[in-house]
């Protein structure tokens, strides 16, 4: 799990930033941790010798709830917190082919191609690593929306060739501007309505005319809606959705983004 819940100051952590308070404060709040989402108790995890990331798990999650993960992704060892403290080199490597045996996709520039290259997770050599996590498009959509602190994170995330902070690399889509035309990056935010072209296109509206649309193709419409498990196309509206790739402008100086590959896209 992501992000805990604490009860005490109303205030949602990720693992990490978690991770980076001081002992005294960790000992404190993580007695008053729940899931950010079931609200079942939770508990923190402090980042282990051998490579695995800080996390938080429930104890247990209640019922089909979304946050729910394995026992076998925590760690079973403990280390100290003052270990966790200076541990501060945790980085996350958005897996877009997650659950593969270590398949890492790299993006080029175009966003045209996905790799399929054998990626390297760290093997404990017997110095203390930086702190490695691996995660899915939709667990980062998630944290983006549950957990503001985390759109503003200088954590470090890895994708394909890509690395820059959460920060720089997700952009809402309120926050769009021109600066970010033809800028490979993931931008996420709400549907709040939905369009129909001529040639049979669906655009998946933001907000007015002067907010960014994103094109779903009819070449990938049938595949998005069974992906998504989507009856209607108006089953969207309401929706929070994730796209890594470029911003582009139209002739009309309206900004857009083209859907053409469901390996760059989660919806919630």
């Amino acid at each position: 799990m992501d992000n805990a819940f604490c009860t005490i100051n109303n205030q949602t952590y990720s693992a990490y930033q978690f991770s980076q308070l001081d002992i005294a404060t960790i000992s404190q709040l993580r007695r008053f941790l729940e899931c950010p989402t079931c609200h079942a108790p939770a508990f923190f995890r402090k980042a282990a010798r051998n490579g695995q990331a800080a996390c938080f798990g429930a104890r247990p999650h209640n019922d089909e709830c979304i946050e729910s993960a394995p026992l076998s992704r925590l760690i079973n060892g403990e280390n100290d917190d003052e270990d966790v403290l200076h541990n501060d080199g945790q980085r996350i490597v958005l897996d877009l082919n997650y659950g593969a045996a270590e398949a890492v996709n790299h993006i080029d520039d175009d966003m045209n191609e996905n790799g399929a290259g054998r990626g390297v997770r760290f093997r404990g050599n017997g110095n203390r690593p930086n702190a490695v996590v691996h995660r899915r498009l939709s667990t980062i959509l998630r944290s983006l929306i549950i957990n503001p602190a985390f759109r503003f994170s200088e954590q470090m995330i890895e994708v394909g060739t890509i690395n820059q902070t959460i920060s720089e690399f997700f952009v809402p889509f309120n926050e769009i501007n021109q600066n970010c035309i033809g800028r490979i990056c993931g931008y996420w935010g709400q549907i709040v309505d939905i369009g129909a072209g001529q040639d049979g296109t669906i655009w998946l509206n933001s907000g007015g005319r002067e907010d960014v649309s994103l094109c779903l193709p009819t070449t990938i419409q049938q595949r998005f809606f069974d992906r998504f498990r989507i009856n209607m196309v108006e089953d969207l509206v309401g929706s929070y959705i994730l796209y890594l790739g470029d911003l582009r402008v139209s002739q009309n100086n309206k900004y857009y983004i083209v859907i053409d590959e469901l390996t760059f896209v989660t919806c919630y």
